[in-house]
């Protein structure tokens, strides 16, 4: 890169931020944004698995009911849409730092008070307040990926924030497999609890601020900026008297109602929609799978350890299938996702309680229920603004927590009155639901993917 003047050194001149990153190399300081997004989002998975995997212990240990522990189970959805809106909501107006540290606080101390409840009331209230860490971590983190990221690698850099909470997931399932038939399911809450609050102080002090929120807060971050920029593109070669622009769509003040403009109510009205058919599936897979399987004959070690299988195939598929999204398009991907679940759905339920043949068809089932969320979140990440992408990321994703809490309620009761059989015929339903709504409200258009729309049709500049 070609040294500054020192006129403009000394007169500053006008810097498009998100042209300078979309040009730059992939810098180290990049590299780190996404390591600590990937930090935050194992404990984020490690959270919202943990309560799926210790329930048969949990259940035995407290004599709850089969059917109130989707009271528990829903308590967390709730927490987690809750959570995906105002932490969205608080990431937009005060910072995406901010957010963060404030999920991973709230990850520690729920997770402790978890293991010390000793009654039903105690656990709802617990879940509910850890779920609205668990929901409002993963918008956050998707909304700061993409804004760190250039352009070509932003989809991969965004598929980061679910390897980790595809990594979490697995490490709970395992840890439980290991400490709860010796030390009880308190065990798996303590480590939760212990390990977020150790790290917060030296994630307070590391953890970075979007560039792109500190650019749309005006000139007073200029200093911020540059020092940021300089540290992206390797070189000394931006001053706090330069001018920060972002170039991108104009957007009102972060809200709901700035999500249903006429620019973005189709795109956001399908997303929800879809979301919503898809996480009822996924919260009935990922949070009853393990209980269905104790129910049926398993022991939780062996319960566990399929679950943890369901995991890791999440979490090796994460990359190969972004880059399979990215290349056949949001539509044709969910649509072949969804409808291929629906079938395999039907053949999991007929397959009784032969354990090896079930853990062989969890791994491609596992692969159409969790794909389908990296295309909504990369086409949400990619279809708004900087003023309110977090806001939307966490609407489209608590769209999905409205599902989450049918499936995390219904699940115990499917179990109770049909057993393993009409537990996994009932994950089926849904995702022949969302087929049907991905066929009808995503249009060519819109399945695109968003970042193929001409910038130059829809941006205007706003100085920072």
């Amino acid at each position: 890169m070609t040294n500054r003047s020192e006129q403009d050194s000394a007169q500053g001149v006008t810097v498009p931020v998100v042209t300078v990153i979309d040009e730059a190399r992939l810098s180290r300081y990049q590299w780190q944004v996404a390591g600590l997004c990937l930090l935050v989002g194992i404990i984020d998975g490690f959270e919202n698995g943990a309560i799926a995997y210790v329930a048969p212990a949990l259940v035995d240990d407290l004599n709850i009911p089969l059917s109130d522990l989707g009271k528990i189970f829903a308590a967390g959805t709730i927490g987690m849409a809750v959570g995906a809106m105002l932490l969205g909501n608080i990431a937009d107006r005060w910072g995406r730092k901010q957010a963060i540290l404030l999920s991973v606080g709230i990850f520690g101390v729920a997770a402790l008070a978890t293991a010390a409840a000793g009654d039903m009331s105690t656990l709802i209230f617990w879940r509910f307040v850890a779920g609205i860490a668990i929901g409002g971590a993963q918008p956050v983190m998707v909304a700061l990926l993409a804004e760190y990221s250039p352009a070509r690698h932003r989809n991969a850099a965004m598929v980061i924030g679910f390897l980790g909470t595809g990594s979490g997931a697995p490490i709970s399932a395992l840890l439980t497999s290991a400490v709860v038939p010796s030390y009880g399911w308190q065990a798996v809450f303590i480590i939760g609890g212990v390990v977020p609050l150790l790290i917060l102080p030296w994630l307070a002090w590391v953890y970075p601020e979007s560039i792109r929120f500190l650019v749309s807060r005006g000139p007073t971050n200029n200093t911020k900026v540059a020092d940021t920029l300089n540290r992206i593109v390797g070189e000394n070669k931006y001053r706090d008297s330069d001018t920060f622009v972002l170039t991108e769509q104009s957007a009102p003040t972060a809200s709901v109602s700035a999500l249903l403009t006429p620019t973005y109510r189709r795109s956001t009205l399908a997303t929800w929609v879809v979301y919503f058919f898809n996480w009822i599936t996924w919260y009935m897979y990922l949070l009853w799978l393990p209980t269905a399987l104790t129910e049926s004959g398993l022991d939780i070690r062996q319960a566990s350890l399929i679950g943890a299988v369901m995991g890791i195939t999440a979490l090796l598929t994460f990359l190969p299938g972004a880059a399979v999204i990215q290349h056949f398009g949001t539509r044709k991907s969910m649509i072949v996702l969804f409808s291929l679940g629906a079938v395999l759905a039907l053949l999991l339920a007929s397959m009784g309680l032969q354990w090896g043949m079930i853990t062989a068809l969890v791994i491609p089932f596992t692969v159409c229920v969790a794909l389908p969320q990296i295309a909504l979140n990369y086409f949400c990440a990619e279809l708004y603004p900087t003023p309110i992408r977090a806001t939307g990321l966490g609407w489209a994703i608590s769209a999905g927590r409205l599902g989450s809490i049918i499936g995390s309620l219904i699940g115990g009761t499917v179990i109770a009155w049909w057993g393993i059989s009409g537990y996994f015929t009932s994950l089926g339903g849904p995702m022949l639901l969302a087929t049907l709504c991905t066929l009808l409200f995503f249009s060519g258009k819109l399945s695109g993917d968003a970042n193929r729309i001409n910038p130059a049709e829809r941006d205007s500049v706003n100085p920072g």
